[in-house]
C-alpha cells in the first residue's frame, strides 16, 4: 500500500512540498482493551468512561449513552487508555470512524475495537479528515479481513500513506478550512435536532386537541378508530419478487422502520386508492403511504377512511400518539386497536391541523437537503485539499 496504490487512487503525483510517510512515522498507534471474560461496564457514572464504537461518530464521541468502568477493574485495564488530542479510528465492526478525544474524555478508557494514534509529528486535525478521505475508505475497502465481522489489523494501519504538505501552517490552513464546513454541518444538525423537538411538542398538542386554532371553535367528538378507518389485507399486493431491488417503478413496502424495502417494476396489483396508512398487525408501528406500493408481508393491514370527512394525514399523527401497550405477540388490529377511542375535530380542522404539520416537516426537510450538499461539497473538497488537486493560496 505505498506510492503506486496512492498514485493508482488519486491519479495524482506527490506535489512539489509535500511527502509521503507511513501512519506509523508520523504517530505511535497502540490497540484499545476489552474488560475481562464475564465483567460488564456499568451505566453509573464515575471517572472512568469506556469509549465504544458505538459511542464514535463523525464530530467525535456521543456522551449521552457512555458506559464506565467499574471501580475494581480501573488497575488491570489502565495501560489502554485514550487522552486529550489523541485520534482514535475504529478496527472492528463499522471500519474507519475517526475523531479527536476532547478535554472531557481525557483518560478515558478505550474500546478493543479502536486503536488510539498519538504521539503525533503532524497536524492532527490534518490527519483526522486525511483519514476520512475516500483514499483511506478505499484502503480499508480493499485490507479489511471477510467475516461475521470485518477487521484491521494493527499492522495495517500503522502502514497507511498518508499524504501531507511539509509545511506545518500549510496543514492548519487545509484542516481550519475543513472545520469551517464542519462547524456549519454541526450547527445545522443541531439546528434539525432543535426544530424536530418543537414540531413533535407542536404536533402532539394540535392532534389531542390542547391547542386549538383560531377560527376553530366547535367542539371535537369522539369516536374509536374502527368508526373512522376500515382495513384491507394486503395479500393481493404482495411483492412476488424474491430479492429486493434498489431500482424500479414501484416501492416495496414494510409498516416498520425499515419502510422502503426495495422496488419493483412488476404491474400487477398495485396498490394505489391513495392516501392510506399501513398498519403492522403485530407491533402497531405505522406508516403514512401517499403513493402507489406493493408490500413485502401479509402482516400489515392498509388502514383507508370510512367516509370523505377524513383526513388520513391527521389520523395518522393522531395514532402516533396513543399509549398502546403491545405485550403479546398476536394480532392487535381487529381484536384491540379499532375499539381505542379518539376525540376528532371537524374536517376543516383535521386539514389545517394537516397543512401546519406538513410545512414544520418541510422546513426540516429544507435543511437536510442543505445538510447532504453540504456534505457532498465537503467530500468534494476534503479531495482536492488532501491530495492537493486545489492549493489554498
Amino acid at each position: 500500500m505505498g506510492l503506486d496504490f496512492f498514485q493508482k487512487l488519486t491519479e495524482r503525483k506527490i506535489p512539489e512540498g509535500w511527502e509521503i510517510k507511513h501512519l506509523s512515522e508520523l504517530s505511535k498507534i497502540s490497540s484499545g482493551k476489552r474488560l475481562p471474560k464475564g465483567e460488564m461496564l456499568i451505566s453509573n457514572q464515575n471517572s472512568n468512561a469506556y469509549i465504544r464504537v458505538a459511542d464514535m461518530k463523525s464530530y467525535g464521541v456521543e456522551l449521552s449513552k457512555l458506559k464506565y468502568v467499574p471501580e475494581h477493574l480501573v488497575e488491570k485495564i489502565k495501560n489502554y487508555r485514550i487522552y486529550k488530542n489523541d485520534l482514535y479510528i475504529s478496527v472492528a465492526g463499522t471500519l474507519g470512524l475517526v475523531g479527536i478525544i476532547d478535554e472531557s474524555l481525557d483518560g478515558a478508557n478505550l474500546t478493543e475495537n479502536a486503536n488510539r494514534v498519538f504521539d503525533l509529528k503532524i497536524d492532527k486535525k490534518y490527519l483526522f479528515y486525511f483519514l476520512q478521505s475516500n483514499y483511506i475508505k478505499k484502503i480499508i475497502e480493499s485490507i479489511s479481513t471477510t467475516g461475521a465481522q470485518p477487521k484491521l489489523a494493527l499492522t495495517r494501519i500503522r502502514n497507511f500513506i498518508i499524504l501531507y504538505p511539509k509545511n506545518s501552517r500549510e496543514q492548519k490552513n487545509i484542516a481550519n478550512k475543513l472545520c469551517d464546513i464542519d462547524e456549519l454541518l454541526i450547527f445545522c444538525s443541531k439546528l434539525i435536532k432543535k426544530k424536530k423537538e418543537i414540531n413533535r411538542s407542536l404536533i402532539k398538542l394540535l392532534v389531542l386537541g390542547k391547542k386549538r386554532l383560531t377560527g376553530f371553535d366547535k367542539k371535537w367528538e369522539e369516536s374509536t378508530l374502527g368508526d373512522l378507518l376500515s382495513y384491507e389485507q394486503p395479500t393481493k399486493y404482495i411483492s412476488k419478487e424474491k430479492e429486493y431491488n434498489i431500482a424500479g417503478s414501484t416501492p416495496i413496502l414494510t409498516a416498520n422502520k425499515s419502510f422502503v424495502l426495495g422496488y419493483t417494476d412488476e404491474t400487477d396489483c398495485i396498490f394505489n386508492n391513495l392516501p392510506v396508512i399501513i398498519f403492522d398487525d403485530f407491533t402497531t408501528d405505522k406508516k403514512f403511504v401517499p403513493f402507489k406500493f406493493k408490500v413485502r408481508s401479509s402482516a400489515l393491514k392498509i388502514l383507508k377512511p370510512k367516509s370523505s370527512n377524513i383526513d388520513m394525514y391527521f389520523i395518522f399523527n393522531l395514532m402516533n400518539y396513543i399509549n398502546f401497550s403491545t405485550i403479546e405477540h398476536k394480532r392487535y388490529w381487529i381484536a384491540e386497536f379499532q375499539y381505542l377511542k379518539v376525540l376528532i375535530p371537524s374536517f376543516e380542522e383535521q386539514k389545517k391541523i394537516s397543512s401546519i404539520i406538513i410545512t414544520a416537516q418541510k422546513q426540516v426537510d429544507y435543511i437536510n437537503k442543505k445538510m447532504l450538499k453540504l456534505k457532498k461539497i465537503k467530500s468534494s473538497i476534503i479531495e482536492e485539499l488532501l491530495t492537493a488537486k486545489t492549493k489554498l493560496s
